[in-house]
């Protein structure tokens, strides 16, 4: 009792003198995303200020047969489109065959390996979709989990509930790993990674199209202006869902575009950034560092030729059956960091 009524005679803390005096300060700056406060803070430099610099620490997601195991061929196919799929609307799954899984993951380690010997950190996304059904035929695309900024990542939201619970398991992931979780999109938002390109360290870009809403790019757009980086809006043909099938960053101030798919007001955006233009087909592309991309075998002769022009290397790997979950050698690869060009 003589202890307690101790403390509870304290003279309590004079917090203003405390405020003024100065010899506690509450002090903003540097900011969060400061690259050496997010060492002392947080472990190490988390983060992608652009898409062009060194990457460091990538994250990956390796085919596994829980998660494409209800493709079966007594599934629907769709002559029309050429789609199998699912009559409870979980997946989809172009063509008629029946996925390789064995080819799926020769192709995926093929990819880190490549990435792996450029002395790139590959982190594996542990564990399999909830509720490992066999519905989750695209997890192995780890783009679209999260978008990597200054200091930290946002966790996107999956547009068609086929994909939900992907981006719960790489939240975990990153939280185990310390990595910083700026925003999670939530209430009526989604956004999905690949649709979402740094075309320099100011200035993003968000394709609008069926896979993501104006909740979500408004929820991003809020973690983006406290980083100083205006996010640029531009519409996608047709039914398309991602930007990084049209438009991909190949080095500094230098696109990958689909010039015929994209519209005359964005390239003129481009264009007034400072951004120069390849004309391609093929612009889902990984930055290894600068000057030295990797892509799939699918680039044309004609875009490689361009690109040794501005002195970028291209590097290819095989995803002719791993591409069929939907992406390139972008979107299999989620940047955890990356270095500023």
């Amino acid at each position: 009792m003589g202890k307690q009524n101790d403390i509870r005679e304290r003279r309590p803390l004079d917090f203003e003198w405390i405020a003024k005096s100065g010899v506690f300060p509450s002090i903003p700056e540097p900011p969060f995303e400061d690259r050496k406060m997010l060492k002392q803070i947080w472990g190490r430099k988390w983060g992608v200020p652009d898409e062009v610099g060194t990457l460091r620490v990538v994250l990956v997601h390796e085919p596994r047969e829980e998660e494409i195991k209800a493709v079966t061929a007594d599934a629907p196919y769709h002559e029309k489109s050429g789609w199998r799929y699912d009559l409870e609307g979980r997946w989809i799954w172009p063509g008629k065959d029946l996925p390789d899984l064995p080819k799926m993951q020769e192709q995926h380690d093929a990819l880190v390996e490549i990435i792996q010997n450029e002395g790139i950190e590959v982190i594996n996304l542990d564990g399999v979709v909830p509720p490992g059904d066999g519905g989750h035929v695209m997890a192995c695309m780890s783009r679209d989990y999260a978008v990597a900024v200054k200091g930290g990542v946002i966790v996107c939201r999956m547009a068609r509930k086929r994909r939900r619970g992907e981006e719960a398991l790489v939240a975990k992931k990153l939280g185990s790993l310390g990595v910083p979780i700026l925003r999670t999109i939530h209430g009526t938002g989604v956004f999905e990674g690949g649709n979402f390109v740094q075309l320099n360290q100011e200035n993003a870009v968000v394709g609008r199209g069926s896979l993501g809403n104006e909740e979500g790019e408004r929820q991003v757009e809020e973690v983006l202006r406290v980083l100083r980086i205006n996010l640029i809006r531009t519409a996608l043909p047709g039914y398309q869902g991602h930007i990084d099938g049209y438009l991909g960053m190949a080095g500094k101030n230098l696109a990958l575009v689909n010039t015929s798919m994209m519209s005359h007001d964005f390239q003129g955006k481009l264009k007034n950034l400072g951004i120069k233009v390849i004309s391609s087909s093929f612009t889902n592309v990984l930055v290894l560092k600068p000057g030295k991309i990797l892509a799939s075998t699918d680039i044309s002769d004609e875009t490689r030729k361009a690109l040794e022009k501005e002195g970028i290397e291209t590097v290819t790997v095989d995803m002719s059956e791993l591409g069929k979950a939907l992406g390139g050698p972008r979107c299999s690869t989620c940047p955890l960091i990356r270095d500023p060009a």
